[in-house]
């Protein structure tokens, strides 16, 4: 937090130096710290080479102030996903519900459902519905307790080292739990797992689906060979806007087993 803190001051300044303010004063004013502060912060950003002797910007300056600004986007992004600011929501009745009735929200087999109990979050429903039909539900307050759930990666021997001939069957059927679901990248994977009689839940849009079930909290193994291990994890590593970033590990298996 400090050292977000000490970016995020450097990152001002520079904005206010872009915006043609040269006068430590009048920086001191707009970022609101004393001048003694911004006399440390601008020598610290000459010798950073974000700044020239002339207190103008350089193209590094530049390019610090925009990584900063995407670190922001995404920090901001994933706090208002955490904190779900929603005033309504689809749910799917538990029972039978009235009018008006507060109701509990609770996540059950990946769906939302209204029960008339306390929970941490609640709300009003907006119409009359029967058990298992879906209901609005408005005036929203708490906020949803859910577990997240988490991804495993398990890596597959390469095509040209065997493929599917080459996978521990009986190491990798001790990987999946009762509950994970289970997806598969590429024709290695997608066979191991046709051939030894395991189910696939996800074949397309696997990491996407992955982090939406863990959203809903589902845990999710993902199997993949060696030759598309590299932009699996590309993908994971990616931020999606509305979604926080999801736990995952690795597990090893296309040379023994290892996990890391």
């Amino acid at each position: 937090m400090i050292k977000r803190k000490s970016e995020m001051t450097k990152m001002a300044i520079l904005i206010e130096i872009m915006h043609g303010k040269k006068k430590i004063k009048d920086i001191s004013k707009s970022v609101n710290i004393t001048i003694q502060g911004v006399s440390e912060y601008i020598k610290l950003l000459k010798k950073e080479g974000y700044i020239d002797k002339n207190m103008n910007i350089t193209m590094d300056g530049v390019d610090f102030v925009y990584k900063k600004m995407e670190e922001l986007r995404s920090f901001i992004t994933e706090v208002m996903s955490d904190m779900k600011f929603i005033t309504n929501t689809e749910a799917i009745a538990g029972e039978e519900i009235k009018k008006g009735e507060r109701v509990g929200l609770f996540m059950e087999n990946g769906y939302m459902y209204a029960y008339k109990r306390k929970s941490s979050s609640t709300g009003l429903a907006t119409y009359d519905a029967m058990p298992g039909e879906d209901i609005n539900i408005s005036d929203l307050e708490g906020i949803l307790d859910l577990s997240i759930g988490d991804i495993t990666v398990v890596r597959l021997p390469s095509s040209k080292d065997g493929g599917s001939r080459g996978v521990d069957i009986k190491e990798l059927k001790k990987l999946i739990r009762k509950g994970v679901k289970k997806g598969v990248i590429g024709s290695v994977a997608y066979v191991t797992l046709k051939k030894n009689g395991i189910e696939i839940d996800f074949e397309y849009g696997v990491v996407r689906a992955a982090q939406e079930a863990a959203h809903r909290g589902f845990s999710s193994i993902i199997f993949v060979s060696s030759d598309l291990f590299k932009y699996t994890i590309e993908d994971l590593e990616r931020e999606i806007p509305g979604l926080s970033k999801v736990p995952y590990n690795v597990i090893d298996l296309s040379n023994g087993h290892k996990k890391y």
